[in-house]
């Protein structure tokens, strides 16, 4: 004899609660997922954006140092190149760096040549520039996106040689030893979830940048150089190329 198998089904499908419950079930596993997608992406554009600006800061930076370092070089000791001008924002100085021809390395005794009077600042396009004067190029952009630059300047003793206006008086000059350099980069886009509140200072606890409360991501980067070829007042050459942390 056979058996017989009955299987019941329900022609009525899924009850509406069930549906509700699986639609609500399903967009809330997608909210879950979009969410942590959408943290780890805000995440990584925030860390791009820091790492650029560091990267743009430091850049900055090492073509600074370098060119400082080179500041009141007179291998033939036939002129008396040094600071030119000593102010918290800008710095010009000379050297002897090439002949008449343009050479590098091949000091010919004066500080009229391309590459042998200098001068840094920050324009109004937020670009670190150097103005290599006599060339007569004009002011070049360095890192752009800089929204503050600042010098500090200092004696043998690590005294502040910049008067109550920030510059350091032309009788001084030939007391400056070492240099403090400042700088605060920003991000190249805004980020409309973020907000600048922050008051930035130099090492000495002077504002260099007031809070802008703007939506731009910055970061702050300070290095102190000692100047290796810039006489000091008792005609000796500074012989330590190291840099010095105050």
């Amino acid at each position: 004899m056979k058996s017989i198998i009955r299987i019941e089904c329900n022609e009525n499908g899924f009850t509406l609660i069930e549906l509700l419950v699986a639609i609500f079930i399903g967009l809330l596993l997608s909210a879950l997922v979009y969410g942590s997608f959408a943290m780890q992406q805000r995440s990584y554009l925030i860390q791009e954006q820091v790492t650029a600006i560091q990267q743009n800061l430091r850049g900055g930076m090492s073509f600074l140092e370098d060119r400082i370092r080179l500041a009141g070089l007179d291998p033939r000791e036939t002129e008396e190149p040094g600071i030119e001008l000593a102010e918290s924002d800008r710095m010009q100085f000379t050297l002897d760096w090439t002949d008449d021809a343009g050479n590098e390395h091949k000091w010919d005794g004066d500080t009229g040549d391309k590459g042998e009077d200098i001068l840094f600042a920050l324009n109004t396009n937020r670009e670190l520039t150097i103005d290599d004067i006599n060339s007569g190029t004009g002011a070049q952009a360095i890192s752009e996106d800089i929204d503050a630059l600042d010098f500090i300047y200092y004696d043998e003793d690590r005294n502040v040689l910049n008067g109550t206006s920030g510059d350091v008086s032309s009788l001084h000059y030939d007391r400056i030893f070492y240099v403090t350099v400042t700088m605060v980069g920003r991000a190249h886009r805004p980020d409309p979830r973020y907000t600048d509140t922050t008051v930035y200072k130099n090492i000495n606890g002077m504002i260099i940048l007031a809070a802008q409360n703007d939506h731009f991501r910055r970061q702050l980067l300070s290095k102190t150089i000692q100047f290796r070829n810039l006489k000091t007042q008792n005609g000796s050459k500074q012989r330590n190329s190291e840099t010095v942390k105050l």
